[in-house]
């Protein structure tokens, strides 16, 4: 028999009030390869995650917006377009021609319409759990993606294609060896605030040697690939 209290919980399901656990999303997976990782959550960040599998989810930043083409001259959008992020027509090594800037200078993508970059506060160390390629890992976020920044719609505005990461479709940007420990993967799913569950065959076989998972961990070897299924759980393989 449906109870009262039933098809109130049916009704709050429904409209988006009530929901149990954290839902999943759905993208893109990128890695930022070598680039450099925000030092909001230690002054070492870049060099952690090349040992450690961290993650950046998509997110707004908190900023006026305007689209490219009515920011102010003066502001950071219009300033990249110009001159790139080294004063000669660069952004990511990638050199801005004339049709580019004009593609930049007349986008309508929203962008933040400030002198500089925006500040994006998250939370450091968030468990993000990820799943792409029949292969689960756990991910630990130690920077974001803001969707807004000027930099990464100028780059969208001008090349179009794989350069919208973060822009028009969400993304999940993943250091590089946890990329590659999902294999060739170009989406998946991702759970923001969840702890991978353990499951069967998720453990820490010790690898030829004497030295723990612990110190291989510690040492960056991880994604050797003499340690394929070895230390699956410290290294964050299930």
């Amino acid at each position: 028999m449906t109870t009262t209290f039933d098809m109130l919980k049916l009704f709050l399901i429904l409209f988006g009030c009530l929901s149990f656990g954290a839902a999943a999303d759905y993208g893109q997976i990128t890695t930022w390869t070598n680039d450099a990782v925000n030092e909001h959550c230690r002054k070492d960040s870049t060099e952690w995650c090349k040992n450690n599998f961290c993650s950046a989810p998509m997110v707004t930043a908190s900023c006026p917006t305007k689209r490219g083409r009515d920011t102010a001259e003066t502001n950071k959008f219009k300033q990249l377009c110009r001159h790139g992020e080294d004063n000669n027509r660069h952004i990511d090594g990638k050199y801005i021609t004339d049709a580019d800037m004009n593609a930049c200078l007349t986008c309508g993508i929203r962008v933040c319409d400030l002198p500089n970059f925006p500040a994006v506060n998250f939370e450091c160390y968030k468990p993000i759990c990820v799943t792409a390629n029949s292969h689960t890992i756990q991910t630990y976020q130690m920077d974001v993606c803001p969707s807004n920044h000027q930099k990464n719609v100028a780059k969208c505005c001008m090349w179009g294609g794989a350069w919208c990461s973060c822009v028009i479709r969400p993304t999940l940007d993943l250091s590089f060896n946890a990329y590659n420990a999902l294999g060739d993967v170009h989406s998946g799913s991702w759970t923001i605030g969840k702890t991978c569950s353990s499951s069967s065959g998720c453990d820490d076989k010790q690898p030829p040697g004497g030295y723990t998972c612990e110190q291989q961990k510690e040492w960056g070897k991880c994604t050797e690939s003499w340690m394929e299924g070895y230390c699956r759980k410290t290294c964050g393989k299930c």
